[in-house]
């Protein structure tokens, strides 16, 4: 039995009432097996123990926020939470990833404008809603001590991989900004977590962002996480368009750049502490 047939039984044995006529893996990724079935449903199975861990949360997240944005979430249709495969099954929604290359290619000042208070006008909403919004318990993301382990981790584990000087600028770019209560003075919101590229949905026709994926990272963190990825995404002078209609993303601009310059190193962490070597290759690609 193949890996894909496997998956198709674990379908079959938790939505006895769904016949499925088609059948498609759109990607085996960094944390997920993503499944697409009959072109309408999209089957996700995590890969590892704290993806499966998160699942449970994740239901309570797509439900607790239907209905509560300006832009459309998956809908949550099936789940089945017991090991050995849990999956969470939603609606597709329509659209391509906004790839930084789509964005590139956009010459329709007006088009960008829009996209920029689309994506802004979603992110203000959700750091809005209340905590209570998820009837699930949410992680303490962002934190000190959340980046003083990882930190700790990066020493251990990617440092002695790194080149010399390589090493200096990490160390220079975590241990003053850790040294500094200031940093963490911010009020936890609901963020999204992975707020980039192909969580983006958009439609090329419209020129309009039609959905937003992913919410799996979703925690209470600090709100310059998700402006740090449309930074990582689109680059300064897109951000700098959102803050034309976010007045608090101008006093964010210190927490977004330090999130930025700790997403390569998170990819290679994670790549080590996961055996993904793909994803350890990329992340250290600019430290070797």
């Amino acid at each position: 039995m193949t890996d894909l047939e496997r998956l198709q039984q674990e379908i079959r044995a938790a939505c006895p009432n769904l016949n499925i006529a088609d059948l498609q893996r759109l990607s085996s990724g960094q944390h997920c097996d993503v499944l697409l079935v009959n072109e309408t449903l999209i089957f996700r199975f995590p890969l590892y123990a704290d993806g499966r861990a998160g699942l449970r949360r994740e239901v309570a997240v797509l439900e607790g926020l239907q209905d509560r944005l300006p832009l459309p979430v998956p809908t949550r249709l099936f789940h089945q939470l017991e090991e050995p495969h849990p999956f969470v099954a939603c609606t597709r929604l329509p659209g391509a990833p906004l790839w930084r290359d789509t964005m590139a290619a956009i010459v329709d000042e007006d088009i960008v404008e829009r996209l920029a208070t689309q994506l802004t006008g979603f992110l203000r909403a959700l750091h809005s809603l209340p905590v209570k919004t998820i009837a699930a318990p949410l992680p303490l993301a962002d934190t000190r001590a959340v980046y003083a382990d990882r930190y700790a981790r990066i020493r251990q584990h990617l440092f002695p991989r790194m080149r010399p000087a390589a090493r200096e600028q990490v160390a220079a770019h975590f241990e003053p900004w850790l040294a500094d209560p200031a940093n963490f003075a911010w009020q936890p919101v609901l963020r999204h977590g992975d707020f980039g590229t192909d969580n983006l949905l958009y439609d090329a026709e419209k020129g309009e962002i039609c959905g937003i994926l992913d919410f799996d990272s979703l925690g209470l963190g600090d709100p310059a996480v998700d402006y740090a990825g449309l930074l990582a995404s689109y680059g300064a002078d897109f951000l700098q368009r959102c803050a034309r209609f976010n007045p608090d993303l101008p006093s964010m601009q210190e927490r977004v750049h330090f999130h930025y310059g700790t997403f390569a190193l998170e990819e290679a962490l994670f790549g080590y502490e996961h055996g993904d070597e793909a994803a350890f290759a990329a992340g250290m690609a600019n430290y070797v």
